[in-house]
């Protein structure tokens, strides 16, 4: 009787002990593996924070706006969607920033007749001959005249020779000039379309001095351009594929660049309309796992003989690019000067004086887009805003290499570390399911 309750009491405290280990283990289990997921997370920050160069602003001697070139140097290290770039101050703050593309609005641009003669006959007529040398096609004239509130009768003819004169306008006002702001203001003449190589003005004197006719031409509507930088090619090398009808270009690039369009120009035939394709050499790992070389699809278009001589597509980050034309039946195409464009941009900041800024470039395939409260403010930055130089992008990995860093700091450190928290993970989990 008393073995058996010796038996009970014996089984009882080996029970309480086990459950004791188990709940220690427990609590190291889950204390390691607390520390395992801080190591790694600190890894994970460790690989993806770091950043391979810099560049550093001018400084800036009033608070504002600046916006600071996106050179070729600097383009290079950026994936193409700018992902991976990032602006700090000297305390490390990020500052926000957007990006810009450098383009000009749609404008109206004044383009002047050359003034062949200008006769005044006293108590007569003024006679004012303009000059249409390259027989520019044209339906109307602006007139730049001295303000004058008088009105006055006057006539407009056209000549290809100077000599034989033809009625364009029979008869209209002249005069009433009165620009409150400016000395002088224009008077629109509008007539059928025509392209004379001169044109007369004659207008009625008999009742009033002359008016002061200081210049005419006409006002044009220039489209709003894109400023590209054309990019320096290394290799550019053309070949006819005679079996399949294609003229293939290959341009090859100094170093990897973002680009934006190729351009380039046509020899030889006077009318063609071919379809175009253009392709990115990229690097990838077949179905055995071995790197190879292919050719990714950027864009097609048709190339016309009426049309820009170019192709614009998407931004890409690319060393090689390969541009097809389909030539069909047709001879080939004699292309010349191919170019490759990047279309100019511009980061836009909000900087103070007295600091100290440095663009950061990290790695292409880990960084995301930043978000910053700035995009959602895009219209309100002035678009015309003081321009602030960068310098030389400088490779910061090579430098923290050759600076001895402290062990603790050390990737190797982390992942040595990392490895003996797993083990003695191991080995707590071995201990929990043998006790089990």
């Amino acid at each position: 009787m008393n073995n058996s309750r010796k038996l009970k009491m014996s089984t009882m405290s080996e029970k309480r002990v086990a459950g004791s280990l188990r709940a220690e283990n427990s609590r190291l289990f889950l204390s390691f593996s607390f520390i395992v997921g801080a190591l790694l997370a600190l890894a994970s920050h460790h690989a993806h924070a770091q950043y391979r160069a810099e560049a550093s602003l001018d400084k800036v001697d009033k608070e504002g706006f600046y916006q600071i070139p996106l050179t070729a140097p600097i383009t290079a290290l950026l994936s193409a969607d700018y992902a991976n770039l990032r602006l700090y101050d000297d305390k490390g703050v990020e500052v926000p920033y957007l990006i810009r593309r450098e383009t000009q609005a749609d404008q109206m641009v004044f383009s002047p007749f050359p003034i062949a003669s200008n006769r005044s006959l006293k108590d007569s007529c003024t006679i004012i001959v303009l000059s249409n040398e390259a027989q520019v096609t044209v339906s109307s004239i602006s007139l730049q005249m001295r303000n004058a509130a008088v009105y006055k009768n006057a006539q407009l003819s056209g000549s290809d020779d100077g000599k034989n004169w033809y009625a364009l306008k029979e008869r209209f006002v002249l005069g009433g000039a009165s620009n409150p702001e400016q000395t002088f203001d224009f008077t629109v003449v509008d007539f059928p379309l025509s392209n004379y190589k001169f044109f007369r003005i004659w207008i009625d004197d008999k009742e009033h001095e002359p008016l002061n006719v200081i210049a005419a031409g006409r006002y044009e509507l220039k489209a709003g351009t894109t400023g590209y930088v054309a990019l320096n090619a290394s290799k550019i090398s053309p070949a006819v594929l005679k079996e399949k009808h294609i003229t293939r270009i290959d341009i090859v690039l100094g170093t990897a660049q973002v680009v934006d369009k190729i351009s380039w120009k046509v020899k030889g035939l006077p009318f063609f309309f071919r379809d175009c394709t253009v392709f990115r050499q990229v690097t990838r790992k077949d179905k055995k796992g071995k790197t190879i070389e292919a050719f990714e699809f950027v864009a097609s278009t048709s190339i016309h003989s009426e049309h820009e001589p170019a192709v614009y597509f998407d931004p890409v980050k690319t060393k090689t690019l390969r541009l097809e034309i389909m030539d069909g039946d047709n001879p080939p195409l004699e292309i010349e000067d191919v170019q490759v464009h990047q279309l100019q941009r511009h980061l836009i900041a909000w900087l103070q004086p007295g600091k100290n800024y440095k663009m950061k470039f990290g790695d292409e395939r880990s960084m995301h887009v930043p978000q910053y409260d700035l995009a959602s403010f895009q219209d309100k930055v002035p678009q015309v805003l003081p321009v602030l130089q960068v310098a030389a992008p400088v490779n910061i990995v090579d430098k923290d290499k050759s600076q001895p860093q402290p062990y603790f700091q050390s990737a190797i450190w982390i992942w040595i570390t990392i490895g003996g928290a797993m083990i003695v993970l191991g080995f707590l989990s071995y201990k929990m399911l043998r006790g089990a």
